[in-house]
């Protein structure tokens, strides 16, 4: 279970959320441009992708890569298009105090702190068993698993707050 809290970096609860929103919409929106951009000139980047892995450049290999940064290009773009959704209805939710609205932004990151955390087994077996530079790839997503739950945590906080809030008010 999740401890309440009051204030998260500082700041109150609905600030949090709306600085939050805001930098997602904004992160996300930036994604959908570098996707589009991706897929737009992904002949060049499958030709660049051939060239720095030394393969050489015939039909085949170059259909394959091509098709790869067309797969990816579009997954980031879909995911993109969800961030910015979500992101907007956080900021929806505060704004008009429906926190319902709240909800899918703490599905999709609660979604992200699960993969993440099944991430971070893997790499703590492989910090084990692989070279010392492994070490690196498991401290690095530790932290930023530490990061994301804490500001979940705060959205969650919000998230209750404004529920208990809205059952104390008569409907309009």
């Amino acid at each position: 279970m999740l401890h309440t809290l009051e204030k998260v970096f500082c700041l109150s609860l609905r600030t949090f959320g709306l600085v939050i929103g805001w930098l997602g919409a904004a992160g996300s929106s930036l994604m959908i441009i570098l996707s589009a951009c991706a897929l737009g000139y992904s002949n060049e980047i499958a030709d660049y992708m051939l060239r720095s892995a030394k393969v050489p450049i015939d039909a085949n290999n170059h259909a394959d890569a091509n098709s790869d940064v067309v797969l990816l290009g579009t997954i980031y773009l879909v995911s993109s298009l969800i961030g910015v959704l979500v992101s907007f209805l956080l900021i929806f939710g505060i704004l008009k105090n429906r926190y319902l609205a709240i909800l899918p932004w703490l599905i999709v990151n609660g979604t992200g702190l699960v993969l993440n955390v099944l991430y971070l087994i893997g790499a703590f077996y492989a910090m084990f068993v692989g070279p010392p530079e492994n070490i690196i790839r498991f401290f690095v997503p530790l932290a930023y698993f530490a990061l994301s739950y804490y500001i979940s945590s705060g959205i969650c906080s919000l998230f209750k707050q404004m529920s208990k809030s809205s059952r104390h008010q008569p409907l309009e």
